[in-house]
């Protein structure tokens, strides 16, 4: 099953303990003159920003289940590892072609030192040694980059990688995947009628309950707006047209109210699969966002299937 910060939200993708709603600073600062801690920080491509703790041995690789899986170009499927060696850090090529450079030289394996720089295909690592008030501050931003505001579900950017390494896995593991596409039926009727921050408020319940209802079983953002993306791993369209119909009758039945007054919210859901409609991460949103539409164009409230165009 593919990890999901959605059932959990104080942990990210991995399973690993986020920012809590409040840090104590005092008790931080009390603890500052403990022993430092290495971290890498992604410095360029898609995942800017992320960072990881190295607590023990960690693989970088495009393997979606690598400690830090990187979807830049170049990076191959074990690329490199870090691990602990006489009292520091090393990292090593385990492409065997020295295809891992630390400040501009190749290296086969090499012990590390603060701020060095690390390249992985065309993204930059940077090493850095972190001391406790730093490593507040690291799991404040990796929570600002990888959470959507509005409904704690993953950000965009963020559900953009996590798509692109499903695929990787369900394509290397010969297994079926299904995405969904979920709009809520009329939020602009809502927002003339009741304002923005009522349209606010039933976007945030309804992402709310989408992550309520997958739990473990797969993940969701807000793709913009009131449009969700859910990612199914594991399962094919007839799964996933379930699970959709799961989440169109959780909505329909929950009680989202404005100053006592029930709003009468349903949604309408798209759902393509892997592999049979498209292969490629934003070739399977759009078709489930084709079928999104055929949906809310036929009065909303329901689930349906993509279905390609007859060929004129």
């Amino acid at each position: 099953m593919y990890d999901s910060p959605v059932g959990d939200r104080k942990a990210d993708r991995r399973g690993r303990a986020t920012l809590p709603e409040a840090v104590d600073l005092r008790s931080l600062l009390a603890s500052a003159d403990r022993a430092e801690v290495p971290v890498l920080v992604v410095l360029t491509g898609p995942q800017v920003g992320q960072r990881i703790l190295l607590e023990s041995s960690a693989l970088v690789g495009h393997d979606p289940e690598a400690d830090l899986m990187l979807v830049g170009d170049g990076v191959e499927w074990h690329h490199a590892s870090f691990s602990p060696k006489d009292g520091g850090w090393i990292v090593r090529d385990l492409t065997g072609h020295r295809r891992t450079e630390v400040n501009g030289m190749r290296v086969s394996e090499i012990l590390l030192s603060d701020d060095d720089q690390i390249i992985i295909g065309g993204t930059v690592l940077r090493f850095e040694l972190h001391d406790p008030v730093e490593q507040a501050y690291d799991e404040a931003i990796q929570e600002r980059l990888t959470k959507d505001d509005l409904t704690g579900l993953l950000s965009r950017r963020t559900f953009d990688v996590t798509l692109e390494s499903a695929l990787a896995a369900a394509d290397r593991h010969d297994r079926a995947l299904a995405l969904l596409v979920v709009d809520i039926d009329g939020v602009k009727h809502i927002n003339d009628r009741l304002g923005h921050l009522v349209g606010a408020h039933v976007i945030r319940e309804v992402g709310r309950r989408i992550g309520d209802l997958l739990g473990e079983d797969g993940c969701a953002c807000r793709l913009g707006g009131d449009e969700f993306g859910v990612i199914v791993p594991g399962v094919g369209l007839a799964a996933g047209e379930a699970m959709g119909e799961r989440i169109r009758a959780a909505v329909a039945a929950a009680r989202i109210a404005h100053e006592g007054e029930r709003l009468a919210v349903t949604v309408s859901v798209g759902v393509a699969a892997f592999p049979e409609h498209a292969t490629a991460p934003l070739d399977l949103l759009r078709r489930a966002d084709d079928a999104m539409y055929v949906v809310k164009r036929a009065g909303g409230d329901a689930v349906g299937r993509y279905v390609a165009p007859t060929p004129a």
